[in-house]
């Protein structure tokens, strides 16, 4: 099963702190504050929270397009999915919730984006980031949540391991059947622009070019088709983990493996 790929699920987690204050009555609270980005719904700030590297999330809104209620209704949305989601070993652990802002560890890693620019990348160490981030999408899936921007910058290398970031676009199942079908197809779009992202790297050989091109020219299919569902990432990452063997191969061997000569296991 791919679910044996993952890590163990958080079995103890310290309880999240409920205040009930404003952002702005317990900054001062918070050290080495500096604001990251600011979007339509909120502003993403880093700091030192009782001693140890957070990110704040603080509901903003913009004047004429969005209400700072709207904007509080979304980010209690986001609280309630990453709530859900804390089991998960690759999702931030939520530290305390206010009336307008919640506080999330620091997992202090590199996006998959800024990863391509770094020199000296293997394929095979983008290619598993990939891999990496199909089969969250698969948990989450299966979680009955999609992501709904799951593109390289939120997809984050720790020194934990992958772990997606930024739930604010995320849909539940329960907001409705549409909604979420919606989501889960970017999920996949997004994977497969990611995959787009590995064939960039130059030293990519052809044989496994050609196992990624042919991955992402089937699922832009389905996804066109309408025939996605909670089973499409695994499916997709499924016969990624092929052309990640291949890559693996090379650098351990340098030689190719072939088909008969692999024992699959079912995932």
């Amino acid at each position: 099963m791919l679910g044996q790929a993952l890590p163990r699920l958080r079995t103890t987690l310290p309880p999240v702190k409920m205040v009930r204050s404003n952002f702005n009555e317990i900054k001062a609270h918070f050290k080495n504050l500096k604001k990251l980005g600011q979007g339509a719904f909120g502003a993403a700030y880093s700091a030192t929270y009782r001693g140890e590297p957070v990110i704040v999330k603080v509901s903003v809104g913009m004047p004429g397009i969005v209400s700072i209620a709207e904007a509080i209704d979304v980010m209690k949305r986001e609280v309630r999915i990453l709530g859900r989601l804390q089991k998960l070993p690759f999702v931030p652990r939520l530290v305390e919730v206010g009336i307008d802002y919640f506080v999330q560890e620091d997992v202090e890693g590199i996006s998959l984006l800024d990863l391509l620019d770094k020199k000296g990348m293997e394929p095979r160490e983008v290619l598993s980031v990939v891999v990496s981030s199909g089969i969250i999408a698969s948990t989450l899936h299966n979680e009955g949540i999609a992501h709904g921007d799951f593109e390289a910058r939120n997809i984050l290398v720790t020194p934990e391991g992958t772990v997606a970031i930024d739930f604010g676009l995320s849909v539940a199942r329960e907001d409705g059947e549409k909604a979420f079908k919606e989501a889960l197809d970017r999920d996949i779009i997004a994977i497969l622009e990611n995959l787009t992202l590995v064939l960039s790297v130059p030293e990519v050989p052809q044989n496994v070019r050609i196992m990624i091109t042919g991955a992402i020219e089937k699922y832009r299919k389905i996804v066109m088709a309408g025939k996605t569902d909670e089973d499409t990432a695994k499916e997709l990452s499924r016969e990624l983990l092929f052309a990640l063997s291949q890559l693996g191969a090379r650098a351990i061997r340098g030689r190719e493996l072939k088909r008969g000569h692999i024992r699959v296991i079912a995932v």
